[in-house]
């Protein structure tokens, strides 16, 4: 609901395409960033930056299969018809609230780089 709201109707009927690519891109900052602590923990040092480009696709591939599975056409639906009156009472707040997730999902993203460096500089 809270993406949905971050999605302006321009009578394209392309809202919920753009509502699923918004949770997508969400989805692949976080698990990046999750993935950025399971490398430091396991202290796994890569030579080439081509083994965090495959990381980023594995993290791209798990978001869009996760997001497909979950948030069909018809769950889009429902959830809009069912919040329909708090979305045109409160999408201010949820606007602010969305762009707030983005914020936080990359700030998460760069301190758990932080963090993989440090847990690197553990181990040596």
């Amino acid at each position: 609901m809270v993406f949905y709201c971050l999605v302006r109707n321009d009578q394209t009927n392309t809202v919920h395409a753009r509502t699923i690519y918004l949770i997508e891109i969400f989805l692949i900052q976080v698990f990046f960033a999750f993935s950025e602590i399971i490398i430091g923990l396991l202290n796994l040092r890569f030579s080439s930056f081509i083994y965090y480009i495959a990381i980023g696709i594995i993290c791209s591939i798990l978001a869009y299969l996760l997001v497909n599975k979950k948030y069909n056409k018809g769950r889009g639906q429902e959830v809009v018809q069912k919040y329909s009156e708090l979305i045109s009472r409160r999408k201010v707040l949820l606007v602010l609230l969305g762009i707030s997730l983005f914020i936080v999902a990359f700030i998460f993203l760069i301190l758990n780089g932080m963090l993989m460096s440090y847990l690197f500089s553990l181990h040596e």
